[in-house]
Order: C-alpha cells, then sequence, then structure tokens
C-alpha cells in the first residue's frame, strides 16, 4: 500500500486509515505500507513476516498513529517502523512538527539492520507498548528496540531486545540530531549489547527517567 498525500493546514487529516488489517509476507519497496501523507491512523492492525528496503513495516513522513496492533518478524535496515522526517510543510507553508505515536501496540522479534524496530526523526510518544526480542545486528547499530531524536515514554515493557553498538532497548540518535527524553513508569529487562547502554543509550542530551525499573540489563 503507498499512499500520496497533500499537507493540510493542520497536519493532521490521516491520509490513510487502516483497522483491523493483516498484513502478511510482503516484500520490496521502501516497506508493505508506505505513507506521506497525514498522519496516517493504524488501529489493531498486524504486520507479520514482512520486509522492505527501508522498513520492515511502515515508512510515514509526516508522522502516524498507531493505536494496539502487533509488529512481529519483519527484516529491514529498520525492523518495522520509520519515521522519515522530524518536521514537514503544511498547506499554508507552516512548519508543522511531526509525531509518531505509538499507543498499546506489541512490537516483538523484529530485526533491522541499523535499528531493531522503530526509528524516528518525528516527536515520539510510546505509551504502554510491549517491545521484545528485536535486534540491531548491524556492526554499531543502537537501539534493539527503538532509535529517536526526541522520546516519550509512558508505561510498558522493553524485553530481552539487543543492539550491536549501543542501548539494547532504547538509543538516542547521535548529537546534534537528537532533542531530549523522557521514561516514566516502564521497564527494561534483560535487554542487551556489546556497546553501552545495556536497556538505555543517550548522547549529550538531557533525559529524565522516573519510577521505571532495569532489571537484569547486560
Amino acid at each position: 500500500i503507498h499512499v500520496d498525500g497533500t499537507a493540510t493546514t493542520t497536519g493532521l487529516v490521516p491520509a490513510l486509515t487502516l483497522q483491523d488489517v493483516t498484513i502478511r509476507g510482503s516484500a520490496g519497496g521502501s516497506a508493505p505500507v508506505v505513507s506521506s501523507g497525514d498522519a496516517p491512523r493504524l488501529t489493531d492492525c498486524t504486520f507479520r513476516w514482512n520486509s522492505g528496503d527501508v522498513a520492515g513495516a511502515l515508512v510515514v513522513d509526516r508522522g502516524a498513529v498507531v493505536s494496539g496492533g502487533t509488529f512481529a518478524d519483519n527484516r529491514g535496515p529498520t525492523g518495522a517502523i520509520e519515521a522519515t522526517a522530524a518536521t514537514f510543510t503544511d498547506a499554508s507553508a507552516a512548519t508543522v512538527n511531526a509525531v509518531l505515536a505509538l499507543n498499546g501496540a506489541t512490537i516483538e522479534d523484529n530485526v533491522g539492520e541499523t535499528a531493531g524496530a522503530v526509528r524516528s526523526l518525528a516527536n515520539t510518544n510510546l505509551g504502554a507498548c510491549t517491545f521484545s526480542g528485536n535486534r540491531a545486528t548491524e556492526t554499531g547499530a543502537q537501539g534493539g528496540a527503538v532509535l529517536a531524536r526526541n522520546l516519550r515514554i509512558v508505561g510498558g515493557a522493553y524485553r530481552d531486545n539487543y543492539a550491536n553498538g549501543g542501548g539494547g532497548a532504547v538509543a538516542l540518535l547521535d548529537a546534534p540530531e537528537s532533542v531530549a527524553a523522557y521514561v516514566s513508569g516502564a521497564v527494561f529487562a534483560r535487554n542487551s549489547t556489546n556497546g553501552n547502554g545495556g536497556a538505555l543509550l543517550a548522547s549529550v542530551v538531557p533525559i529524565a527517567i522516573i519510577d521505571a525499573a532495569f532489571d537484569d540489563n547486560e
């Protein structure tokens, strides 16, 4: 599925809406689903055993809202989801912040060369998501589950993820791209890396961690 769209003046009119859709075994192109329209909405969708030249499941350039659903066993340079832009220009020529929001999603066993499951230049909000068994495999790859520039995590569990180069579960992009990270109420367990940050890696950017648990990371 490939959708092109014209930016609206709000940046909030979805060019693509998917609900209870299953995509399995798709390959080729940037990803099985590509949207350059305003923030697509995906609700309770399943992406499994897919691959792409940019991401294994979904590529967006104006953010996206993902509610529920499962992303599992996908493959690509980014294992599952890539948000390629931090901002975009709306129909009135104003600059709009792109937002990637994932709420209550299960993201597991994806494999990426440079980011295990999610790579995002957008403002990224992760609410009560489960990331498990994702892997960033390339030498020096960071973010076994998530690699982002501006990240907010509320709740959720990050377990058994691996990155070859740092940030077994979560990594912020190298400065100067990264902005900040906020983590509240999340659990990080049994994540690992060959580099720094068995659970979390942040380079020269502020990070706030509140009411979180870190168990058996390596």
